[in-house]
């Protein structure tokens, strides 16, 4: 991990989620936010930050020159909407990118939705149950059904501890 960036005393980020404004000591607002989003995207969809590299002068200027590759390249199988959102935050001129929010936003609910519902029947998308899942279930029941026995096996003690002589019974 590369250290904080310091400007006049103030913390202005990690230089790998810096967007190229940042790193040119231009004025920064929302959409330089925008840009990180993006690499946080594009970094949860491939594992990789595309711009990190080993010194801070490298990433930085990764971050001003190079564009990303493609989550299609990297990823076959990937959504072509969300690389679409991904790259629409990481455009290195802040007017080219998203101009609100809202708009990431709608276009990631947008994709959500999509993602949540098969196009031919319009019924939500079953998963299978995971191994987590599986253990999870069994833990639960593993206890329920050890509380009952438990439970049952009171009532003969309970019972019986009137045969027991004092101070037991």
């Amino acid at each position: 991990t590369h250290p904080r960036l310091t400007h006049t005393g103030i913390v202005v980020g990690t230089p790998a989620y810096l967007s190229p404004e940042q790193v040119k000591g231009l004025q920064a607002d929302f959409r330089s936010d925008l840009f990180a989003l993006g690499l946080l995207l594009y970094e949860l969809a491939s594992g990789t930050n595309p711009f990190l590299s080993d010194s801070v002068t490298t990433t930085l200027a990764k971050i001003c020159d190079e564009a990303p590759p493609s989550l299609s390249k990297l990823l076959p199988k990937s959504e072509p909407e969300l690389d679409r959102i991904v790259q629409v935050c990481l455009r290195k001129n802040p007017a080219e990118r998203y101009q609100s929010t809202q708009d990431v936003v709608a276009d990631l609910e947008l994709l959500s939705d999509r993602l949540r519902v098969t196009p031919v029947e319009g019924t939500p998308l079953l998963r299978e149950p995971s191994i987590a899942d599986k253990q999870h279930r069994w833990l639960i029941t593993h206890q329920i059904i050890v509380s009952v026995i438990y439970l049952a096996m009171l009532y003969p003690v309970w019972y019986a501890r009137g045969w027991l002589p004092p101070p037991w019974g």
